[in-house]
Order: structure tokens, then C-alpha cells, then sequence
């Protein structure tokens, strides 16, 4: 079962991303290029570029791809309820906080975490992601013990990165953790051959 599964996925790779323009073979060799390795990816394009298909073949084709790749969109929280989301929190942690609950980053603990419009997060909580992220720890909201972490970190933004940092709504140590290998996705309309597909 395990090796058909294998023969399915090797044939259908890149099955979502259409096209046979040369920016759509450069992002798939982009995509073969860093899926085997833990490189941190920063995909950016404007809004239905096919970040999320770009992420998810990313993940699919790594060595993590038995374990799930979580998605985080990071401008679809309030800014009071994102860390409770990312980092998990405790019961009676704050107010409205009746159970202990794992955030993003436990979940995708073994496999991927998607950071969908990653400039959208609040700057104050961007600082303690980097600080989860670089000392591969989490700490839930409430707690003091701090819980080890084995993730890769694929971000994606509609927003230019150098100058979300000009305009303060991404911190520049931030971005150069998550800029390891960048991944382009150009717009239709400037790859047109691919249309009839």
C-alpha cells in the first residue's frame, strides 16, 4: 500500500500548480529543489497566485509529509485571540479560557506550520514567534514549562516583505528568519500561455 501510494504521489506531483510557462517550471524546480531539505520557505505573490497550492507541494513532497501541515491565517484572528491560537494556552490562562487547548505550533509539531499573510500578525506577537522558532520551544499561555518543537516553517504574504519592514508591520529579524528560500508565484495574467490549460 505504502509503495502505491508513493507511485501515486511521484506521478501526481505538482498536480495542482497548472502551467507550462517558464515561471510555473521555475517555481516546480524551486519546489523540488527545497522540499527534501528543513529550509524555512517565504512565498510571496498577490492574492490567488496559488501560495497555498505552492505550500502544500512543498509539504507533500518533503520528508514530513506523513505528518500534517497546519495553516495559519494570520490576519483571520483578532489581534487578542492569535497568541492563544499559536502558542496554545492553559485553563483560566485569561478570561474565557475554560480548557487547556495546543496551539498551531504544538500541532504541527513533527510536520509543517503554514503562515498564511504572515504580515498580518501583530508586531508584539511576531517577536515571540521568532523566539519560539529559534529556540524550537513553545510555551502555551499560563504555563511556565516550555514544550520542544520539531517543525518546518513555510510563510506566505501578499505584501511586499521589505517594505511591510518600512512600514513597521514586519519585524526585519522576523523576515530574515522566514526569507531561507524564496519562492515567487507570478499572477496570470503575466504567464497568458497558460490560460488554455
Amino acid at each position: 500500500n505504502t509503495y502505491l501510494q508513493e507511485a501515486i504521489t511521484s506521478e501526481r506531483a505538482h498536480h495542482d500548480i497548472v502551467g507550462t510557462s517558464p515561471a510555473i517550471k521555475q517555481s516546480r524546480t524551486r519546489i523540488d529543489l527545497v522540499a527534501p531539505t528543513s529550509a524555512t520557505v517565504l512565498i510571496t505573490g498577490e492574492t490567488g497566485t496559488g501560495k497555498a497550492l505552492v505550500a502544500n507541494a512543498i509539504h507533500k513532497a518533503s520528508p514530513r509529509a506523513r505528518r500534517p501541515m497546519i495553516q495559519f491565517k494570520c490576519g483571520a484572528v483578532s489581534a487578542e485571540e492569535v497568541e492563544a491560537e499559536l502558542f496554545g494556552q492553559l485553563r483560566g490562562a485569561f478570561e474565557g479560557a475554560t480548557r487547556d487547548r495546543p496551539g498551531k505550533l504544538e500541532l504541527a509539531h513533527g510536520g509543517t506550520l503554514f503562515l498564511d499573510d504572515v504580515a498580518e500578525l501583530p508586531v508584539e506577537v511576531q517577536g515571540r514567534l521568532l523566539q519560539s522558532l529559534q529556540n524550537s520551544t513553545v510555551t502555551r499561555l499560563g504555563d511556565t514549562r516550555a514544550k520542544s518543537l520539531d517543525l518546518r516553517v513555510i510563510a506566505a504574504t501578499t505584501a511586499n516583505p521589505e517594505e511591510a519592514v518600512q512600514k513597521g508591520n514586519l519585524r526585519e529579524d522576523l523576515l530574515f528568519f522566514l526569507n531561507v528560500f524564496p519562492i515567487a508565484c507570478t499572477p496570470l495574467r503575466d504567464r497568458r500561455e497558460d490560460i488554455p490549460i
